[in-house]
């Protein structure tokens, strides 16, 4: 989170990592992220939205259109797109979405989750998942990230700095 010039008005990025954690090739991938959702008070206008590829060993293709608002899909739904399960080391990607937010609450916080789903080659099954703030999607270690408790949403939070005395009228009443 990066303040602008501008009062009020934030720059925010974070990355969303999809590694397919089963035995399968995924197939008809779909990566979602609602930035409607993201402004849930009605205050808040969210602009200047960018999506960036910043690691993509499994070769998948950015949505063009993806702009978090009318278009909220992160790959390309025009073209079937697969995530391999081995070798490990092309079964992930990282997605980098920034935005613009103005008309925000300070102190408030603010929760985003992306979705995901794709269906495995093998019999056709759909399996999904939501994102899980941090590093680890698997937080209990199980090899299985889609296990309940393991879809905490990410979470930011536009902190004030308190000032002492709050404003001139209040130092004269302290004094």
């Amino acid at each position: 989170i990066n303040p602008t010039a501008t009062p009020g008005v934030y720059d925010v990025s974070y990355d969303i990592y999809v590694q397919n954690f089963g035995n399968w090739p995924l197939t008809k991938l779909d990566i979602e992220d609602d930035l409607t959702q993201v402004a849930v008070t009605g205050m808040e206008t969210i602009s200047n939205v960018t999506a960036s590829l910043t690691s993509n060993p499994a070769g998948v293709t950015l949505n063009p259109s993806y702009d978090g608002i009318s278009d909220i899909y992160l790959i390309d739904p025009s073209t079937s797109q697969n995530l391999p399960a081995y070798p490990v080391a092309q079964n992930h990607f990282t997605i980098r979405v920034s935005f613009r937010i103005t008309g925000v609450i300070p102190g408030y916080e603010y929760d985003n989750n992306a979705y995901g789903e794709g269906y495995d080659n093998l019999y056709n099954f759909r399996v999904w998942d939501l994102s899980t703030n941090g590093s680890n999607p698997d937080l209990n270690g199980n090899y299985k990230p889609d296990d309940t408790g393991e879809d905490q949403p990410t979470p930011f939070i536009i902190s004030v700095a308190p000032e002492l005395p709050p404003c001139a009228a209040m130092n004269t009443v302290l004094m």
